[in-house]
């Protein structure tokens, strides 16, 4: 079987809420990550497609 490949979306507005929604919908992909400076939309976010890495600063996420 193949590994996943892991995602880290970066800017969570209209489309970055997207891709994390088509992402997690590819059987061969999954977000682990994200990042946006909101607080409460990043949390909004994380807690709707079950996502425990958040971050508010991309260079704590490009580091991972």
């Amino acid at each position: 079987m193949t590994d996943k490949v892991r995602i880290g979306v970066i800017g969570l507005g209209i489309m970055g809420e997207q891709y994390v929604r088509i992402y997690n919908a590819h059987p061969l992909a999954t977000v682990t990550a994200i990042c946006t400076r909101g607080e409460k939309r990043l949390n909004e976010i994380g807690d709707k497609y079950g996502i425990k890495a958040r971050v508010a600063d991309y260079h704590e996420l490009l580091a991972r």
